[in-house]
């Protein structure tokens, strides 16, 4: 950009978009039952331990977005986003 950049700076700056393009390059969603898990409501900004045998993952992930949901035939879930964790520090 515009910006007089220190050899500093820029140096920060690429590690922040290299940082973020990991960040964003893994992204899972996970449909759970409920809006909380042992009485402790979902909440993003937070970490997350994911066991899935299905797809083989056992990793401890970083909470994005939630969505949460209710219906008559499905009861309430909540889709929870999750990206790696202390990349964006």
């Amino acid at each position: 950009d515009g910006e007089q950049l220190t050899r500093t700076m820029a140096d920060n700056r690429a590690r922040w978009r290299a940082a973020r393009g990991d960040f964003d390059s893994e992204t899972v969603e996970a449909t759970v039952q409920g809006h909380s898990q042992n009485g402790v409501y979902w909440a993003t900004d937070t970490l997350c331990a994911l066991h899935d045998s299905v797809h083989g993952i056992n990793k401890v992930y970083y909470v994005t977005a939630l969505k949460f949901n209710s219906s008559l035939t499905g009861g309430t879930t909540t889709t929870v986003t999750l990206h790696p964790p202390k990349l964006l520090a």
